[in-house]
């Protein structure tokens, strides 16, 4: 799913200047890399916050040290709500980074607004998200007007 510019700069976040931000997930990791991301129930420690599933934290590493507040918001709750909040986040992230425009389909869309649901109720800061999140629902529709 291409979405381009996910990352707004650390400087427009909290006034420091990054050094390049990430134009979009697909730039996070390498598509060789790819099979590496494929969820396998092997867990590693995320900041100390629970233990995430290996395939989603080079995911979440690469946004949470652009958006250092996805941590700080986290790390108030318990470690088992942390936990699951950056589950949630992951998959989603997870989902952003494997998805392609060509595999939008109704059942697709409603993963997708699923997944952006659940991460919603961890009340994560993202709004610089949610842009691309809504464009990536609104393909569907435009494919198939395409098709007409």
């Amino acid at each position: 799913m291409d979405l381009r510019s996910l990352g707004q700069t650390e400087k427009q976040y909290n006034g420091r200047e990054p050094s390049a931000p990430p134009s979009e997930i697909g730039s996070l990791v390498d598509p060789s890399a790819l099979k590496e991301l494929t969820p396998t129930g092997q867990h590693l420690d995320f900041r100390g916050l629970g233990l995430i599933d290996k395939a989603f934290v080079p995911l979440l590493e690469e946004i949470c040290s652009w958006y250092p507040s996805l941590i700080a918001c986290q790390q108030k709750r318990s470690r088992k709500v942390s936990k699951c909040a950056f589950t949630a986040f992951g998959e989603l992230l997870h989902f952003l980074k494997t998805t392609t425009v060509k595999d939008m389909t109704e059942d697709i869309c409603v993963r997708l607004q699923s997944l952006w649901e659940d991460v919603e109720i961890f009340r994560f800061d993202l709004a610089w998200l949610e842009p691309h999140v809504q464009s990536a629902l609104r393909m569907k529709k435009f494919l198939e007007r395409q098709g007409d």
